[in-house]
């Protein structure tokens, strides 16, 4: 390659990985993520051999520049974070390009197999952050979303990339050719699925946008508020408690006097183990004295109030929340986190390893356990699950409580240790993947968010809220209720269409290593 065509590489790359970037949240430039592949995929089916350590650095810079925030939590994750998912997207970058070079006739179709077979690698197991996937791009674009509730967020990301690959057989057609028009009438089958994907996707849309918005309406719904109290993720508690408590309560008398059905809190409010000191140390103490107060809150405004805060059961610390019904006084509902977040609240084993062990318990991490209980909890007009912190993006874990008859989640979460600064990227990231989460299963979801985004998605990809970020303050609004029987095709079959692909992918990756060695 000559130094020419490398220094055109590198600009191409870099260009990559800025647009790919804004294609993100906070930005709303998911257009682009439709053609922001096309001039990396022909370097890569031209010149695959060049081009490995080039993604890399690469897509270490995309990873750097879309989750930068992670520094926040703990400043080493800048680099290690991106370095991971950089080498995963390396390999299948150069994947992409060995298969696109050896059998060109395929890579149209080869291309979005090996994409979304990397998609799901890096997003499955008790350590996979299904975090900025490509479908994740289309999150504010509700008439392009709603295939999700076919076969979930990496059905959506097949689509993108599949386009992306065929408009680049069309770019190295006109390299090849010269010619531009021409490769419609030359080429017709690529030219006849680029527009039916449009029609279908576009039509399907419109269809299921419209469907869904005269539905939301039929349904029944219930009122709820939502609290932000914007409490600095690593301001002193205890110092600071008197001023907390009396917060909570004006933003939960507030909202109550908008006569909810249900209050639900942020993630972990009460950040000491409530429960836990109720049930073994004397009530005369003065924190437990300021715990039964805030436990007799829902009484003292005669509405149910969802409690969230750490708890501690049979040895072991959780991260859960408490519903309390005034009108049900003998009924205690507990939901605890089950998908703990990587290297932040849970790593397995990790204290057998001296080292890791101290960084992380100096980082105040580690200390939680993963919850067995499959539960759902009642509220007074229907069913539903607390998704803790991340567990909102996990299309399968929605799934699961789907299956369970859940009429709609409610997410507790506090993304304000990401960044102090009052950026937002880790706020809005977060609520995209929720959104496709949402559409995928057809359920709404009410997020009480600590610094953001607190509002309501809604079972169309429309949502609702007008608390800013960073801002203390209450959200009051209507959740619909769909009956348990409402089950999409997501749920009933389409969840394991990231697992076809990437079964198709071992196929097609090992078909071709043994074609070419013959």
């Amino acid at each position: 390659m000559s130094r020419q065509m490398r220094l055109f590489s590198h600009l191409v790359w870099l260009g990559w990985s800025v647009a790919f970037t804004l294609c993100f949240p906070p930005f709303h430039l998911g257009y682009i993520a439709w053609v922001v592949f096309v001039p990396v995929l022909v370097l890569l089916y031209t010149h695959f051999r060049a081009q490995l350590v080039v993604a890399f650095w690469y897509s270490l810079l995309f990873f750097v520049l879309s989750l930068f925030w992670l520094s926040g939590f703990w400043a080493p994750a800048i680099v290690v974070v991106p370095f991971f998912y950089a080498c995963i997207l390396a390999v299948a970058f150069y994947l992409i390009g060995w298969m696109g070079h050896r059998y060109p006739r395929w890579r149209w179709l080869s291309t979005p197999v090996i994409w979304v077979g990397f998609e799901l690698f890096r997003s499955v197991g008790f350590h996979g952050f299904p975090w900025n996937l490509l479908g994740h791009t289309q999150w504010h674009i509700p008439i392009l979303v709603q295939t999700a509730d076919l076969w979930g967020v990496y059905g959506l990301s097949f689509v993108i990339m599949l386009v992306n690959a065929l408009l680049t057989e069309w770019v190295v057609y006109i390299k090849e050719n010269g010619e531009i028009f021409s490769f419609f009438l030359e080429k017709r089958f690529f030219s006849g699925l680029l527009v039916s994907i449009f029609v279908v996707v576009l039509g399907y849309g419109s269809i299921q946008l419209a469907r869904y918005d005269r539905y939301a309406k039929m349904l029944p719904s219930e009122k709820i508020g939502m609290i932000q109290p914007n409490i600095g993720s690593r301001d002193p508690w205890w110092e600071n408690l008197y001023d907390y408590i009396g917060l909570m309560w004006r933003l939960n008398a507030e909202a109550a006097l908008q006569k909810p059905d249900m209050i639900i809190w942020s993630e972990t409010m009460i950040r000491h183990y409530l429960w836990y000191y109720l049930e073994t140390k004397p009530t005369n103490v003065w924190y437990n004295q300021i715990n039964l107060r805030v436990l007799n809150w829902p009484y003292e405004m005669s509405v149910p109030m969802l409690i969230t805060s750490p708890t501690w059961e049979n040895g072991k610390d959780f991260n859960s929340a408490d519903l309390i019904d005034p009108e049900m006084p003998d009924y205690h509902g507990r939901n605890s986190k089950i998908h703990l977040a990587p290297f932040g609240e849970w790593m397995r084993g990790y204290d057998r390893i001296p080292f890791v062990k101290k960084i992380m318990e100096a980082e105040g991490a580690g200390f939680f356990a993963p919850s067995e209980e499959r539960s759902l909890l009642r509220s007074r007009k229907g069913l539903f699950r607390v998704l803790i912190c991340f567990e909102d993006v996990f299309g399968f874990l929605a799934r699961f409580f789907v299956k369970m008859g859940a009429q709609f989640f409610v997410n507790t979460t506090n993304d304000g240790w990401a960044y102090q600064l009052g950026l937002n990227p880790a706020h809005w990231q977060h609520f995209a993947a929720s959104l496709l989460t949402a559409v995928s299963v057809r359920r709404p979801i009410a997020r009480a968010a600590n610094t953001g985004v607190t509002g309501i998605i809604h079972i169309n990809g429309r949502w609702e809220g007008n608390i800013g970020d960073y801002e203390a303050g209450y959200y009051v609004g209507r959740v619909e209720i769909p009956p348990a029987s409402l089950q999409t095709s997501y749920v009933k079959v389409g969840y394991l269409f990231p697992y076809f692909v990437f079964f198709v992918m071992i196929v097609m990756l090992g078909g071709g290593l043994w074609y070419a060695r013959r």
